[in-house]
């Protein structure tokens, strides 16, 4: 299958992501995902449809944002993201960038059963909190939900110490 970015999209590093057959002996489809800086890929989740939601971070101002998307520009220096493929990989379906002016990155995606996207993430930055949600504020860490199709945030909310500072980096995470 042709590959939505088959080639390096620059700077230091891209992202990636593949399909895998069931035997894992053969490799189905695979893309890039980069631009111009730095960008790396960390988390991915399919959704019922087989379509691929993948998380990571970007210093690209020109990676490929859905004219759609939630955050459609790069906010500045590391923003995470979250890019949809559709299940042959052939096309992204939608994306957008996640972040603040300051430090941000994506580590996690999942996926309720209505579908809707949460991603974890840290941030140094002053995180966006929905009223009413449960935070701790000047926390380092954040969880987003977004609709299916990443132009809308549904909540959002910052978790840790309240320190300012990044208090750890997610290794899991689920959503119930």
């Amino acid at each position: 299958a042709s590959a939505t970015q088959p080639t390096y999209g620059g700077g230091d590093s891209d992202g990636c992501a593949f399909r895998l057959n069931a035997n894992l002996t053969t490799l189905e489809w695979s893309t890039f995902i980069g631009a111009s800086g730095e960008d790396s890929g960390y988390g991915i989740q399919l959704n019922s449809a087989g379509e691929m939601y993948v998380t990571g971070g970007t210093t690209s101002p020109d990676l490929n944002i859905s004219a759609s998307a939630h955050l459609s520009s790069h906010s500045g220096f590391i923003d995470g993201y979250v890019v949809r493929y559709n299940s042959t990989g052939s096309a992204l379906l939608s994306s957008t960038f996640i972040g603040t002016s300051e430090y941000d990155q994506a580590y996690f995606v999942q996926l309720d059963v209505n579908e809707d996207v949460y991603v974890v993430g840290q941030t140094t930055g002053s995180y966006p909190v929905t009223a009413s949600c449960y935070n701790n504020p000047n926390s380092g860490q954040f969880i987003q939900k977004y609709s299916p199709n990443l132009s809308t945030s549904l909540w959002s909310t910052v978790i840790g110490t309240g320190s300012g500072q990044v208090d750890f980096s997610p290794s899991a995470f689920l959503v119930n």
